[in-house]
């Protein structure tokens, strides 16, 4: 019970995280993702495919 009194002692006296999230500038890595971020190069590739899918399909339900 000592040790869980004690823990509490700290856990109580510590300092709340930040949320103050990490520029794209600070990333830097190639191991690191763009998700989240207004210049994420991956989202406008889906977005473009998603475009193309769909006119596919439009054209080909026109051809039924």
């Amino acid at each position: 019970i000592r040790v869980f009194s004690e823990v509490e002692l700290v856990s109580n006296n510590m300092q709340s995280p930040e949320e103050v999230p990490i520029t794209l500038k600070e990333l830097d890595g190639s191991c690191r993702t763009y998700y989240g971020y207004s210049q994420a190069h991956s989202i406008h590739l889906q977005t473009g495919a998603l475009v193309a899918s769909l006119a596919s399909l439009h054209f080909r339900l026109h051809l039924l």
